[in-house]
């Protein structure tokens, strides 16, 4: 009925209502609609929950902090869990699994095996070549390839890093760079982190390098 429905609009939360509660000695729970509640701790941080229900048993989902998070995007949270529920997913358990992807992906990003590979080669190298061999990462690959799961990664994303060096008239170093990304990709596939290496298709892809007397 409407006056039912305006008695909850009422009741529900407005970041008005947010900014003016105050924090007591014990925390507190503040309800919106559908689940979903704001709890305000004694040292006045405010937390957004959900509580639901799956296979008989009462969740709770965290949603993070307000006002990063914000009134707005907590309810699509939660209306985002309840679609979950209606199709027979805990979105609980699929929040972590999700959290864990991500953090399998860091742990096998390009950055993460290239930093892995230049670690372990080191102690075969001079100091000077190690540096040399940093400082190409740093500058030229992995500001642009670094955050991506290797196993992700494709033969153009590598070319396309590789021509930004060539487009700069730095075909020397885009060389040296192709060779650092066909090594890395290499370790990572001897490590079992990559079943193709990518790299391995990028020859002939830039132009020749010129003749050069500036050692590795």
């Amino acid at each position: 009925p409407p006056f039912d429905t305006e008695i909850r609009e009422l009741l529900m939360l407005t970041d008005t209502k947010i900014k003016a509660l105050s924090p007591r000695e014990r925390a507190y729970k503040v309800s919106d609609a559908g689940g979903l509640f704001l709890l305000i701790n004694p040292n006045g941080s405010k937390y957004w929950r959900v509580k639901y229900r799956f296979m008989g048993k009462e969740k709770l989902l965290s949603l993070g902090v307000y006002p990063t998070i914000t009134l707005a995007n907590a309810r699509k949270e939660r209306d985002q869990a309840k679609r979950q529920l209606s199709e027979g997913i805990d979105p609980g358990l699929y929040r972590k699994h999700q959290k864990a992807l991500r953090e399998l992906d860091a742990e096998n990003s390009f950055s993460a095996i290239a930093r892995e590979w230049h670690q372990r080669q080191t102690p075969t190298w001079a100091p000077i070549t190690a540096t040399r061999l940093m400082a190409i990462l740093e500058r030229d690959i992995l500001p642009y390839l670094g955050k991506r799961p290797v196993s992700e990664l494709q033969t153009f994303e590598l070319v396309g890093c590789l021509n930004r060096i060539v487009d700069r008239g730095a075909l020397e170093s885009a060389h040296k760079a192709r060779q650092v990304m066909n090594q890395v990709c290499r370790y990572a596939k001897q490590t079992g982190r990559l079943e193709h290496n990518p790299a391995s298709d990028i020859v002939g892809a830039i132009p020749p390098q010129k003749v050069s007397q500036v050692p590795w």
